[in-house]
């Protein structure tokens, strides 16, 4: 019976720190705003070494760049220290939390979603 709770109390533990990693993990590719009125209105492309580039607006010629972090489920995006976004994280979709450069041309709550295949 004691072996049965270590075991158990173990794979609790394992999954709990499973599940925590994958929290602070985001799968790298390119996210496309939903809905939008045309193909590429908006994008975010996450790359390795947690690298960004953010297309706010496909009428707009400077696409911010830079590194980003993942905290408490949020997605922070830092061009530089005056310019940063955020996004909530759900699974393979982006929620547009904030970032004063890009509110002009983004709603609060704009999604984002991982495009699977662009072959």
């Amino acid at each position: 019976m004691k072996i049965k709770k270590v075991l158990i109390g173990l794979m609790i533990v394992f999954l709990v720190s499973a599940c925590t990693i994958k929290n602070n993990e985001m799968t790298l590719g390119k996210y496309v705003l939903e809905d939008a009125e045309a193909v590429d209105m908006a994008w975010l492309v996450l790359s390795e070494e947690n690298q960004f580039v953010f297309n706010r607006n496909m009428f707009t010629s400077y696409w911010p760049s830079g590194s980003y972090a993942i905290e408490n489920g949020v997605l922070i995006l830092i061009a530089n220290e005056n310019e940063v976004y955020t996004f909530k994280i759900e699974g393979d979709t982006l929620i547009f939390e904030s970032g004063k450069h890009a509110e002009t041309f983004l709603e609060i709550g704009s999604r984002f979603t991982l495009v699977k295949d662009e072959s």
